[in-house]
C-alpha cells in the first residue's frame, strides 16, 4: 500500500488531494493507458502494452513502485489492467521462472504456480502494463474475443445516468470519443460480472444483441468480461437495438424512446 506521504502525488484526471493513493494511482494509469500514452511520449505496443519501467519514471507516478502497481492490478474489482512479464532468458535472479514464456497478472497460470507469482519482482524480466478496454487510442491487437453467436452474450446492458438518458433516447448510444460502447454481461454484483458499467448507474439499457448482429454490428468481449461494440459507421448503437430500459431498481422507463 502506498504510504500517506504520497497523498496528492500521481493523480490522474479527476484526482483529489484527499483521495486514497491507490485510487489516485488507478486513475492515473487509466488515463495514460487508455488515452494519454502517445501524447505523453510512451511507446505503446500494438497489443496496448506500455513498458512499466518507462511509466514509473514519469513525475505523475513518482513515489510509486512495482508493489503498488501490482496491488492496483490484482485488487481492482473491475480488473481494468493486466501486467505482462517477459522473463529474461538468462538471469541470475532466483525469482525469475526458468522459461521465457510471458506471464500475466491477473494470472492465467494454474493455482499450483502461486509460488512463482509471489516471488516476481522488477528484476524478474521486462514488465509491461495495459488497460484491458476503454481506449480512445487506437490499439490494433487488443485482446478482444469476437462474439460469433448472440447466445454467447445472452445479457448485454449499458448503464447510464438520468441526465445522459435524455440524449440517448433520441440518438442512441455513442462511443463518445472512445473506440467502443461498453456493455455489461449483467447487473453490477451479479455472479461473474466484473465490469461494464458503474455501480452508480441509474438507468439500465438492455441491448438486443441478436437483432444488432443480424444487421451486421460486431461485438467483442474484453479480457475482463466487458462487452464492446463500435456500433455503426458513425459510432452509434441505435435505439432500435434497445430491448428494454429500466431504472436500476427494475422499474421500467416510459416507452417514449421506442421508434
Amino acid at each position: 500500500m502506498a504510504s500517506s506521504s504520497r497523498r496528492g502525488r500521481g493523480r490522474g484526471r479527476g484526482g483529489g488531494r484527499n483521495e486514497d493513493p491507490v485510487v489516485q494511482l488507478s486513475k492515473t494509469l487509466s488515463y495514460i493507458l487508455r488515452h494519454g500514452a502517445k501524447g505523453e511520449g510512451f511507446e505503446m505496443r500494438p497489443d496496448g502494452y506500455v513498458k512499466l519501467e518507462d511509466l514509473l519514471k514519469r513525475p505523475k507516478l513518482r513515489g510509486y513502485g512495482f508493489n503498488q502497481i501490482r496491488e492496483v492490478v490484482e485488487e481492482n474489482d473491475k480488473q481494468r489492467f493486466t501486467l505482462l512479464l517477459e522473463p529474461y532468458t538468462t538471469t541470475s535472479s532466483s525469482a525469475a521462472p526458468d522459461t521465457a514464456v510471458p506471464i500475466t497478472i491477473p494470472s492465467k497460470l494454474a493455482d499450483d504456480s502461486s509460488d512463482i507469482l509471489k516471488d516476481l519482482d522488477m528484476d524478474s524480466g521486462t514488465w509491461y502494463i495495459r488497460a484491458n478496454q476503454g481506449h480512445s487510442l487506437k490499439v490494433e491487437q487488443l485482446e478482444l474475443k469476437p462474439v460469433e453467436d448472440p447466445s454467447e452474450i445472452p445479457i448485454a446492458i449499458h448503464g447510464t445516468t438520468l441526465k445522459a438518458w435524455d440524449s440517448i433516447k433520441q440518438k442512441g448510444l455513442s462511443i463518445m470519443g472512445r473506440n467502443h460502447v461498453h456493455l455489461a454481461a449483467g447487473k453490477p454484483g451479479a455472479s461473474g460480472v466484473l465490469s461494464g458499467m458503474r455501480t452508480s448507474s441509474a438507468i439500465h439499457i438492455y441491448i438486443d444483441v441478436e437483432k444488432a448482429m443480424g444487421d451486421g454490428l460486431k461485438f467483442f468481449v474484453s479480457s475482463n468480461g466487458v462487452i464492446l461494440t463500435a456500433g455503426d459507421e458513425e459510432g452509434f448503437l441505435s435505439k432500435r437495438y434497445f430491448s428494454k430500459v429500466e431504472r436500476s431498481n427494475g422499474t421500467p422507463m416510459p416507452d417514449d424512446w421506442r421508434e
